[in-house]
């Protein structure tokens, strides 16, 4: 029935052979039982099956057939006689070996244009090497074509099939590489593995120690440039804070000038006054002073901090040159809460402008007058307040917005400073009230960050 070889026994069939599981071809002519065998005629020559190891093996024209198209056999006196299409073979069956695999080798190797005739486990190639292979099977004469198959085990799961026993390959990477051959005939029987070490050297830009090489460089110029970055924008913020500071120093300048001739003008005043009433002793006296008083205005005008101790100083003798023009009916005092606080640096002459209001608005209405200047520290910040014993803030009839010429002597100098340093300075102006919310005076505070030293060289006054 062209199916092969079936095994009855009580009408049930027990086994079938055929050619997926060895036999030569399903196409069977005639069978012969002989000891521990069965002999079975094919027209792809004769297979040997051994009942007790469930064995074959094909006997083909390599062993001796005249042609592997068997019509019929025979054995007699342990002597194979087959008749083919191309006559009768006689065969010992002593002669007969089972076929297992036959011979398998690689050879020759061409490498780029190198041809490498002795055969070898190993080769050497490069990257950018084309390696041509020959395949070479000795199947014993066996007719029909053979096929081969290869693989790069650490590249491929499955082999790769072709009749042509010439294979190129390629390699991108560098790498030791194992290629895995063999081959079949016509019987499909395998033949021997063969295995070719393939080492591909990589070129020095392939190394690992020139990529690491490269990543060290490439490194190295992220932070150079990094570096390079931080460089120009430190320059570019020091220009910024230079042109910054050039523009406060003049800021600085131009309120000099005005603070410098807003003095001026109310203490010659106040000698015009004495002249005047005729107390020329008294109009001495206060010349004296004021040229000490002027002196060290314009040298404090030209800086941007001034230590408080030398501020206390400088505002004790103004207050004390205008006792003289209130003919001794001002009082003040000036206090810190401790000795630690008057080496801090507060901006200069900042507080000159709040007395001129006190004397000029405050108390100018009442015969004695009173200036507290207290100076304390709060956490990190230094709280100074100017108090006068006068009327407090009053309404103005002056348009929404005006701001009197001493306050904004203080609102220029403090926007300079905070440009300079980049820190805050508060200032606030209020009418003091006491716990019967009776009007006691104007209150004037400053909140300053606390500055030990001065940092802050303008370039000189």
């Amino acid at each position: 029935t062209e199916k092969g070889v079936f095994f009855i026994h009580d009408h049930n069939i027990v086994r079938n052979i055929n050619l997926n599981n060895g036999l030569n071809s399903n196409n069977c002519s005639k069978l012969v039982s002989y000891k521990n065998d069965l002999f079975i005629a094919t027209n792809n020559g004769i297979c040997q099956y051994n009942y007790a190891t469930n064995s074959m093996n094909k006997i083909m024209e390599s062993d001796g057939l005249a042609s592997n198209n068997v019509l019929d056999i025979a054995i007699d006196n342990d002597t194979l006689y087959a008749g083919t299409d191309n006559g009768l073979s006689v065969i010992p069956l002593s002669s007969l070996t089972p076929r297992k695999t036959f011979s398998f080798f690689i050879n020759p190797i061409v490498n780029q244009n190198d041809t490498i005739w002795d055969i070898k486990n190993n080769i050497r190639t490069r990257t950018n090497f084309k390696l041509s292979i020959t395949l070479n099977a000795i199947s014993l004469g066996v007719k029909g074509n053979v096929k081969y198959f290869y693989r790069i085990n650490e590249k491929d799961t499955n082999y790769t099939s072709t009749a042509d026993p010439l294979i190129t390959l390629n390699f991108t990477k560098p790498g030791i590489y194992t290629l895995e051959a063999y081959s079949m005939d016509a019987n499909d029987v395998k033949s021997i593995h063969a295995l070719l070490n393939i080492y591909v050297v990589p070129y020095w830009w392939q190394t690992n120690l020139f990529k690491w090489c490269c990543f060290l460089l490439f490194a190295l110029g992220i932070f150079v440039f990094y570096k390079l970055m931080i460089h120009r924008i430190r320059k570019r913020e020091q220009a910024k804070n230079e042109l910054a500071n050039r523009i406060s120093k003049l800021e600085l300048d131009a309120w000099k000038s005005n603070i410098n001739p807003h003095f001026l003008f109310n203490s010659f005043n106040t000698v015009q006054s004495l002249f005047s009433s005729e107390q020329f002793e008294k109009a001495n006296e206060f010349i004296v002073n004021f040229s000490y008083i002027l002196r060290k205005t314009i040298d404090n005008s030209g800086k941007l901090m001034i230590k408080i101790s030398d501020e206390i100083k400088y505002v004790e003798n103004y207050l004390e040159l205008e006792q003289v023009k209130k003919n001794n009916h001002l009082t003040f005092h000036v206090r810190t809460t401790d000795s630690e606080i008057e080496n801090y640096f507060i901006p200069s002459l900042l507080l000159q402008p709040i007395i001129e209001n006190c004397l000029k608005h405050g108390i100018r209405q009442f015969k004695y007058g009173h200036i507290g200047i207290d100076f304390s520290r709060h956490e990190d910040t230094l709280i100074c307040t100017v108090l006068d014993n006068g009327n407090g803030l009053q309404p103005t009839l002056k348009p929404a917005g005006y701001v009197s010429k001493g306050l904004q002597l203080v609102y220029d100098k403090i926007r300079i400073v905070e440009n300079i340093t980049k820190q805050t300075v508060l200032f606030t102006l209020a009418t003091k009230y006491d716990t019967d919310q009776n009007c006691i005076g104007t209150i004037a505070t400053f909140i300053f960050p606390i500055v030990e030293k001065d940092e802050y060289d303008l370039g000189g006054s």
